[in-house]
């Protein structure tokens, strides 16, 4: 039996720099939203639970989020990856099996991420001074992290290019916790009560990115196909390969997200902790830009790929994407070296002010990495993406091993060090990598050609 034709947004267009800005936009209005509601309620917390409750805070939801990247699939990616062919053939059977897998992936990872949390938590929390109370709330805020996942939402939105959409559901979290925090300053500002109102905020997230992924799929009939694993993987020849890989990807990646902070918490304390997340915060959210253009170029060269033939429109994207990275790695550098010290101290506080080193340093790694955050989807797009996690594990590899030597020896300033380290280190490791893929596709191509 023929699989019926998906009615709604057959994708009938390539991949084009106008909708790569487009989308571009669309993100950048949300996230622009989201870093002024994320400077709000750091403000509140920090002046309300001073550096050591603040320092506590973020190692509970370090400790989290920590564990949720770790058994995570980025089955944003996958759906991304694999969906936009069937969208193309429009092939709704095959499309619904694809997003089942998925949230099937999901589920598996949250309930493996409950007892991995229980183990970590039980291990850390005596090393971060926590008491039994304390420990629970961290147990059952890393539990909501795991059961509010949204990937497979978020890819829903990107592989049927509602960049707007997605937009808003991103700005849905921190306005949550802009709301939340609000509520708890005014009536219980703790610890516990403003890990409750993060808690909270997941939820409402999840809830509304799945409401716009439903409206995003339009005609897409969910009964049209029953869950089937192995007739899914049949059909897509190098799925598991992807999802391993993007999953180890992320976890990988997680070690320039959340064990700085872990690891500055266990040979300083909470305190120096607090301060280390101010500056990673800091420079990250100058360098958000970074992050929206990996949401964007993924979906956007795969359609690329998918839609056109040769590598033409590939690499003008690629090219439009270098530019733009490397002049907003400038423009951050600069306005982190004029203006971070300042931005510091309106946000965070005066007792906050020594993490201005710090600052600069983490602030100087993002700016790097933005420049060069166009090499990785790109592998991602050519199917390239055991070559893109190799080069990742060798990085963090180094970067782990860099951080626990530094950090014993050095303290917080060390384990910036080693940030800038490694970024300046997976710059130079992904853009060989890159140059040397590209010539075997284009080569392939060819011989694919005669």
């Amino acid at each position: 039996m023929n699989d019926p034709v998906i009615r709604q947004n057959k994708q009938e267009r390539g991949g084009s720099l106008g909708a790569l800005g487009r989308n571009f936009v669309w993100l950048l209005g949300g996230r622009g939203a989201a870093a002024v509601f994320s400077f709000m309620y750091i403000a509140i917390m920090t002046r309300s639970l001073g550096r050591e409750g603040f320092g506590q805070f973020v190692l509970i939801v370090g400790a989290a989020q920590a564990v949720t990247a770790f058994v995570g699939f980025q089955t944003w990616q996958i759906v991304v990856r694999f969906g936009m062919e069937r969208l193309k053939a429009g092939r709704e059977r095959t499309l619904v099996r694809l997003l089942k897998l998925c949230l099937l992936l999901d589920a598996g990872g949250a309930l493996v991420g409950a007892g991995l949390a229980a183990v970590v938590i039980i291990l850390l929390g005596p090393l971060f001074g926590w008491d039994a109370d304390m420990s629970w709330i961290a147990f059952w805020f890393a539990i909501a992290t795991l059961v509010s996942v949204r990937s497979t939402a978020a890819g829903i939105l990107r592989l049927y290019d509602r960049f707007g959409l997605s937009a808003n559901a991103d700005a849905a979290l921190t306005a949550a916790r802009l709301v939340g925090v609000l509520v708890v300053w005014v009536f219980s500002p703790t610890i516990t009560a403003f890990i409750l109102a993060w808690g909270a905020a997941e939820f409402v997230a999840m809830a509304v990115y799945w409401l716009s992924a439903r409206h995003a799929w339009g005609d897409l009939r969910w009964d049209a196909a029953a869950l089937s694993v192995k007739e899914t993987f049949a059909e897509s020849p190098g799925l598991a390969r992807f999802a391993v890989a993007t999953n180890m990807a992320q976890t990988v990646v997680l070690a320039g997200k959340q064990l700085p902070v872990l690891l500055t918490g266990l040979f300083v304390g909470p305190a120096a902790a607090g301060g280390f997340q101010i500056a990673l915060q800091l420079g990250r959210a100058m360098a958000t830009v970074g992050r929206m253009t990996v949401q964007v170029l993924l979906p956007e060269m795969v359609r690329t790929r998918t839609f056109n033939n040769g590598l033409e429109d590939f690499y003008k994207i690629l090219g439009k994407a270098l530019k733009i990275g490397l002049i907003a790695g400038a423009v951050v550098a600069g306005v982190i070296l004029l203006f971070g010290k300042l931005a510091l101290v309106l946000i965070a506080g005066a007792p906050f002010e020594s993490a201005y080193p710090l600052l600069l340093i983490v602030g100087v790694a993002a700016a790097i990495d933005l420049a060069t955050v166009s090499f990785e989807p790109a592998l991602y797009a050519i199917g390239r993406e055991t070559l893109a996690l190799k080069v990742r594990v060798f990085v963090t590899t180094v970067y782990v091993g860099a951080m626990v030597w530094l950090g014993q020896e050095h303290g917080a300033r060390g384990i910036a060090f080693a940030t800038l380290g490694a970024a300046i280190l997976g710059a130079g490791l992904l853009s060989f990598a890159l140059r040397r893929a590209l010539a075997d596709t284009k080569e392939a191509d060819a011989t694919a050609a005669e």
